[in-house]
């Protein structure tokens, strides 16, 4: 089990900061028309990604960005509301990041924040 923590834009901007170095492998897919990009370290996590959801093109700018990515740590997962961002750290099980990309484009389309509907996404919920 995961818990979420919400962060703001500055403190997702030094994370990925921390991340900048790293190689990531890119996809964007598209999520009940909503384009969510995952950037992840762990090849498996892009091919599972692949095979579960349809490919959106690289001409659409994404709506939010899932990454994924291990750093020796323990589990962490961070989610930034303004740009739609989801940092989720040091996770093992792809059906996870699977189910928190869905979270994030639904979010979105809906204009519905993290804490008002629990029964979308019931582990973003406080």
């Amino acid at each position: 089990m995961y818990h979420v923590k919400l962060i703001g834009p500055s403190e997702k901007d030094e994370v990925l900061a921390e991340l900048s170095d790293l190689r990531l492998f890119e996809r964007k897919a598209n999520l009940h028309g909503a384009c969510v990009k995952l950037l992840t370290d762990n090849i498996s996590f892009k091919e599972e990604w692949e095979a579960n959801f349809k490919f959106m093109s690289d001409d659409v700018r994404p709506h939010a960005k899932v990454f994924a990515i291990s750093d020796g740590g323990d589990l962490e997962v961070l989610y930034e509301p303004v740009s739609k961002t989801v940092i989720i750290r040091n996770c093992d099980y792809y059906g996870w990041v699977k189910s928190i990309a869905p979270c994030s484009g639904l979010r979105l389309l809906r204009g519905v924040s993290l804490r008002a509907s629990p029964l979308l996404c019931p582990r973003f919920s406080p």
